[in-house]
């Protein structure tokens, strides 16, 4: 299953990126309630869109880490 990331919404749309880093904009209501940028989404066979919380929990702790790591004294 294709994942992409939410980069940002503008008004009713919604960017999102592919593992390849290509953006694809799409409706922001197709997106699941509650979707926020950052979070990882897997699309389901009928193209339907639903978060996955793993690997948005790991991703976020991956970006942390290297903020940690950046900002260490």
């Amino acid at each position: 299953m294709p994942w992409f990331v939410i980069d940002r919404f503008a008004g009713g749309e919604a960017f999102l990126e592919d593992a390849a880093r290509h953006m694809r904009r799409v409706p922001r209501s197709v997106l699941p309630k509650g979707a926020a940028p950052g979070d990882v989404l897997q699309q389901e066979a009928d193209g339907a869109y639903r978060l996955d919380a793993e690997k948005t929990a790991a991703r976020k702790a991956r970006v942390a880490e290297k903020m940690r790591l950046l900002w260490k004294d």
